[in-house]
């Protein structure tokens, strides 16, 4: 969202690595009427390709205006009523950074994987279509409706349903990714939690972040945890630390 909006993205909107990003994106087109088994909102759907690798681009439906989304009359009175605001409007940069990373995964295609906080589900449709069986989460159920429909426009099987990180999952999964999920210091927490609940005890979690301040807090929480953690760049190289204001990958394995 710009500076002039009433309620502002979350702090330090991702700066990402515009170059590679320009490759992997390509201009949206808004569509003229609402795509099947999606839902009406203001300026209406766009819908986007993503270069993401792996020799199979990625199509997405998303909101053409985000701003005029999140500026609705009704999402200003839920805001007003419970301070949520519906961020899954926007494809944060380095959503797209991190289905791009997607195609040096170490776990073999067809693993069972867990999303976290997928908004439109880039990530989720992307590993999808890298071959893995992948189950889509968001918060918001109008998420889910999006994310399931990206699925189905790129001929994928997905699950997609609501789940709220205070309330892991019974199930446990051997993969667990996410992206954009540390801009909120109060979200460390459950996260952390739910990671620990529902990865497996050889499990791998991503979580792509975009160079945010808080992710070096996420960093030292993760010295208190079950965990010890790898940083990788965009392209699956090696970090020494975490850095400020560009794509890096956390990589979390259970402490032996």
């Amino acid at each position: 969202m710009n500076e002039e909006s009433s309620f502002p993205a979350p702090a330090e909107a991702p700066a990402g690595a515009p170059p590679l990003l320009q490759e992997i994106r390509h201009p949206a087109e808004r569509l003229p009427q609402t795509p099947p088994g999606l839902f009406e909102i203001p300026s209406g759907w766009a819908l986007a390709t993503y270069d993401v690798g792996g020799g199979r681009p990625v199509q997405l439906y998303q909101p053409a205006d985000p701003d005029a989304f999140l500026e609705s009359d009704s999402v200003l009175a839920r805001h007003e009523a419970d301070g949520y605001m519906p961020y899954w409007a926007y494809l944060w940069p380095a959503a797209v950074l991190m289905a791009r990373v997607l195609q040096y995964a170490p776990w073999p295609k067809g693993t069972r994987l867990l999303e976290l906080g997928a908004g439109v589900g880039l990530v989720g449709v992307s590993a999808a279509v890298r071959g893995d069986e992948v189950t889509i989460t968001d918060y918001d159920h109008e998420a889910i409706l999006v994310a399931r429909e990206n699925a189905r426009l790129n001929l994928v099987e997905a699950q997609a349903r609501q789940l709220d990180w205070r309330d892991p999952p019974a199930e446990s999964f051997p993969v667990i990714i996410a992206s954009e999920v540390l801009y909120e210091e109060r979200n460390h927490a459950p996260i952390l939690q739910l990671i620990d609940k529902t990865l497996a005890r050889d499990g791998l979690c991503w979580i792509g972040d975009a160079g945010r301040t808080r992710a070096e807090w996420f960093a030292e929480k993760l010295k208190f945890t079950p965990f010890e953690y790898q940083l990788y760049d965009e392209n699956y190289q090696p970090l020494a630390k975490p850095r400020f204001g560009r794509f890096q990958l956390f990589e979390l394995r259970r402490k032996s």
